[in-house]
């Protein structure tokens, strides 16, 4: 009896201890965000779709973030298989626009793209610092690598938007807040 005590409470200890590693901020709608840290240091955030929709990504679209009015972050995909087919061509592109005046990136709306010769892809001639992620049909995982731009504004931001197409071809965008965490956030973001 007493060692199933002891291995019962060993086992609530490392889960206490998982929890520190873990924050999880949670849409009404089911979409999470997760920001963890690893054991060699490493530290990944991860975006779901909910598990109350079919919807997955579309694989031809940008998943873009954007945390306050910073420069956004597309996130990319990483290496694919040669074996992998062609992805169909992009059909939506985000707009945004440098307040010169507080150096902020504001969002300007989407609209349909198509690329052509004299038309480059978006993210060709859009303002966003490439992050490569790893992008399947309803989850994507990108570093959050110390010393970056995306590390401070983690550990100073106020709120992360995400904004993505479904295969759907529906239009999404989640905001999730730190302000409310920031002092989880910032034990997980350790300098």
């Amino acid at each position: 009896m007493k060692k199933s005590v002891l291995l019962f409470l060993s086992l609530v200890c490392s889960v206490a201890n998982a929890d520190e590693k873990t924050i999880e901020l949670t849409q009404p709608s089911g979409e999470k965000m997760s920001i963890t840290a690893l054991d060699n240091g490493e530290i990944w955030a991860s975006f779901f779709l909910s598990d109350q929709t079919l919807e997955q990504f579309a694989n031809n679209e940008l998943i873009v973030l954007q945390i306050d009015e910073h420069k956004p972050h597309r996130l990319e995909h990483g290496l694919r298989s040669c074996a992998t087919p062609a992805s169909k061509p992009q059909q939506v592109a985000y707009h945004y626009e440098q307040d010169g005046s507080t150096n902020s990136w504001l969002f300007k709306g989407k609209k349909p793209f198509t690329a052509s010769a004299s038309n480059p892809l978006p993210w060709d001639q859009s303002p966003y610092i490439s992050l490569v992620a790893d992008r399947r049909p309803e989850v994507v995982d990108f570093p959050i690598t110390r010393n970056t731009a995306l590390y401070q504004q983690f550990k100073t931001g106020s709120a992360v938007r995400l904004r993505y197409v479904t295969t759907t071809g529906h239009n999404h965008e989640h905001v999730f807040a730190l302000t409310p965490q920031q002092a989880y956030i910032d034990r997980i973001l350790v300098d």
